[in-house]
């Protein structure tokens, strides 16, 4: 009876630590706004609601002796909306090689370039579920409408 008790907790300790992360290729596109808090127009991307906008950093020393880097924090924060051009510029590899030269190296870019975009209506998102130590990438695939602002 214990063993049942103790494997029911950990069965439902382990799923309550269980989140979810979006992956989607348009960073660019958004600059920051969550994905779900973003609606669209005919140029822009906009927030639905205010957010917390940071209007100036300052950086702050920290550590001592070899210790020593600089943290930046938030002296002046706006609360407001956030909207910005669907066009955008991604940077994309355009030739791949293998670092070491041999076949035990790895992947890496060679050469990249910047590349036009345009964020589209909808797009094709896919949903990680986390649990601590084990992600189900790549997850689940889905297509994704953002609403719009008007």
């Amino acid at each position: 009876m214990k063993l049942i008790g103790m494997l029911a907790l950990t069965l439902f300790a382990g799923s309550a630590l269980a989140g979810q992360v979006i992956y989607h290729g348009y960073d660019g596109a958004l600059r920051g706004i969550e994905i779900t808090n973003a609606c669209v127009t005919d140029d822009n991307v906009q927030t639905i609601n205010d957010t917390q906008n940071c209007l100036k950093l300052v950086p702050v020393p920290r550590g001592e002796g070899d210790d020593k880097y600089t943290d930046w924090v938030c002296e002046q924060w706006e609360t407001s909306k956030l909207a910005y051009p669907r066009a955008f510029t991604k940077t994309v590899c355009v030739e791949y090689g293998m670092d070491g030269g041999g076949e035990g190296g790895n992947l890496i870019c060679k050469r990249s370039e910047q590349q036009a975009d345009f964020l589209p209506s909808n797009i094709t998102i896919s949903i990680v579920t986390s649990n601590g130590e084990h992600d189900d990438f790549p997850g689940v695939s889905r297509q994704f409408t953002f609403p719009s602002c008007q």
